[in-house]
């Protein structure tokens, strides 16, 4: 958990040398609105793509309505854009992040867009809970269950309660690393969490574009991360 600690330190040094570099502003109204908008156009490009997402279809929305409401102003700047567990290094003088670039579907003006910082974090969090998936997914494998829970017994429920345990435990560690060097991220609880949510959804789409014969259960991992299910089902490539 102390790299996780460190490594959260590391995003919230990038976070400050661009605050710093390009400077950062407050937004309200339509500005603030575009933030929110942006997560919907994904959500319906994605339906639009993965008929069997519709039964989630107004879970998914009413967590990004909450964020809406509950975030009526926000301080957005230049950020990573495209952040998860693959992008810092460790590094003989420290951990560095790397591919400052964006999402590599995204077109130019989208990635130099200014958005929350909540958004590298979101990634990141997302990234430990798509580990932990991977991790869960060799259980399933092993024993022919490819119904999860972290209710009842047997090896994949034991299994589900340790990953979720664990990356939870990193989580916490990586957001309390944050918030030595700007504010915590869990301070936007809302904002946060409708974050994550794009970040599956995101997942979805470039497995549709990529990898189609690899992406599982797409429903299942976005209930996962809209809060219907505890884990989320990664791809299974």
């Amino acid at each position: 958990m102390a790299e996780a600690h460190v490594v959260g330190r590391a995003v919230a040094a990038v976070h400050a040398d661009l605050r710093r570099a390009f400077g950062s502003r407050l937004v309200s109204g339509t500005d603030a609105d575009a933030v929110f908008d942006s997560l919907h156009h994904r959500w319906d490009t994605v339906l639009a793509e993965t008929p069997e997402l519709r039964e989630h279809a107004a879970d998914v929305r009413a967590v990004f309505e909450r964020a809406r409401a509950e975030n009526p102003t926000l301080r957005v700047q230049r950020t990573h854009g495209d952040l998860h567990l693959g992008q810092p290094l460790r590094t003989a003088r420290g951990w560095v992040v790397i591919d400052l670039e964006g999402e590599p579907m995204a077109p130019f003006e989208e990635r130099e867009r200014l958005r929350p910082t909540h958004r590298d974090v979101a990634g990141m969090l997302r990234s430990f809970d798509y580990a932990a998936g991977h991790r869960l997914l060799a259980v399933e494998r092993e024993s022919g269950d490819d119904e999860p829970s972290t209710s009842g017994a047997g090896p994949v429920a034991d299994a589900a309660g340790r990953e979720l345990a664990v990356a939870a435990a990193r989580q916490d560690a990586f957001c309390a690393g944050y918030a030595r060097v700007l504010d915590g991220p869990r301070g936007r609880p809302a904002l946060l969490r409708a974050l994550r949510l794009e970040k599956a959804v995101y997942e979805v789409a470039y497995e549709l574009a990529n990898r189609p014969s690899c992406l599982g259960s797409p429903s299942r991992l976005c209930a996962a991360s809209s809060g219907a299910e505890p884990l989320p089902t990664p791809s299974v490539c």
